[in-house]
């Protein structure tokens, strides 16, 4: 049986511009109204700062109804609290997701009895150690990625796993990514396809120059250590929502967080393999349908 099942508020995430999440919300507000469930609700692009911790600390499932960044934004909110999460699928390609705008409000009573269980998706922990003692934090549930902030550039990027040197990149980007982001752009850099409850980070540089190394996948339990340069400086972006600026000297540390993305699930843990080539042939049908320059 899984935590808070019973007990506490439904929070909603809903993305604003998208009519289909507008509707779904309301439907869902409906029926949490009939069984005087109590329901917050906020704009998928709200922050920490944004939402009241009384409202955090009392909820006990997070629907989120819009695409995997809004998902990705959800990540920040609930890992550190572990709160649980549905997210709905609205965007292009739903890997997270659990429910659809269709089936929504039909298995939203199974999660409020608490008839799911929590895939629990490892995060990382991204440290900034800048030359002047100072440090940065931030958590991926996706991907860290480190790149030139010049666009068409490229940089140097030395990796150490556990403190034994690797090599040093020389590539547009560099990807540490978890299993749930092997799907997203580690899969766009033509990194591995890792199923995603596997304890392991993928290392993928991004179209690097003379590299012997395509993708390197590692235990969670490594310590990965970066070190980027550029005449233009450099970026790390974690999730592709939160930019940290680079500076020479600046050294990234990344390991397996001790927080955790709860994902709420109804379906089987198979379904991952059975609609994986379902998803990725929708894939590679929005980009062949996307707009140029999209």
């Amino acid at each position: 049986m899984a935590k808070r099942a019973g007990v506490g508020a439904i929070g909603m995430l809903v993305h604003p511009q998208n009519p289909a999440a507008q509707e779904t919300a309301a439907r869902i507000r409906e029926r949490l109204a009939a069984d005087a469930i109590p329901c917050w609700e906020e704009s998928t692009r709200a922050t920490d700062t944004d939402i009241s911790e009384t409202h955090l600390a009392a909820t006990r499932l997070l629907l989120v109804l819009g695409g995997d960044g809004s998902l990705m934004r959800a990540a920040q909110l609930t890992a550190p609290r572990d709160i649980p999460v549905v997210a709905v699928s609205l965007g292009r390609l739903g890997f997270l997701a659990e429910l659809t705008p269709e089936n929504a409000v039909d298995l939203l009573p199974q999660f409020l009895a608490g008839n799911y269980w929590l895939d629990r998706r490892l995060m990382l922990e991204v440290t900034v150690a800048r030359a002047d003692g100072t440090s940065t934090t931030v958590l991926a549930a996706n991907d860290a990625v480190v790149t030139n902030p010049k666009p068409s550039r490229v940089l140097d990027v030395t990796c150490a796993v556990d403190d034994a040197p690797v090599t040093t990149f020389v590539a547009d980007a560099f990807i540490v990514s978890t299993p749930t982001g092997s799907t997203a752009y580690n899969l766009a850099a033509h990194g591995p396809i890792v199923a995603p409850w596997t304890q392991t980070m993928i290392l993928t540089p991004v179209a690097p120059h003379l590299s012997s190394i395509d993708s390197l996948i590692i235990s969670s339990d490594a310590r990965v250590t970066l070190v980027a340069s550029s005449r233009e400086g450099a970026v790390l972006t974690s999730d592709g929502q939160i930019d940290v600026p680079l500076a020479s000297g600046d050294v990234v540390h990344i390991c397996a967080s001790r927080h955790t993305l709860a994902l709420a699930r109804v379906n089987p843990r198979n379904h991952f393999y059975a609609t994986l080539v379902s998803r990725l042939i929708r894939r590679e049908q929005w980009g062949s349908n996307a707009p140029s320059g999209s």
